[in-house]
């Protein structure tokens, strides 16, 4: 079972947020390995003003990749994924 993420756009529709939301408790290096690493890979830096994970998007068109690669490694709320594309007027992903 992978680990959920809460997806988020910042008020500027220039970052986008991802903030772990898994039931029970993890242990450190299971954190890391499930979450940080993957994001990590992706280019996602922590802001902890938000206490989550965000990366920098310069195109509304590589939110397409990135949510990809999200779900790839991550249970993403599909109202969630689906505002967000809303937002930022993409088609059907």
């Amino acid at each position: 079972m992978s680990a959920g993420v809460r997806v988020w756009l910042g008020r500027d529709l220039s970052r986008l947020y991802v903030k772990l939301v898994r039931t029970g408790r993890m242990e450190n290096i299971d954190f890391h390995e499930e979450f940080i690493r993957p994001l990590q890979t992706l280019g996602f830096r922590f802001d902890p003003g938000c206490v989550a994970h965000f990366i920098e998007i310069d195109e509304p068109r590589e939110y397409r990749l990135l949510i990809r690669q999200l779900e790839a490694n991550f249970d993403v709320n599909r109202l969630e994924r689906n505002e967000i594309r809303y937002q930022l007027g993409l088609e059907d992903l």
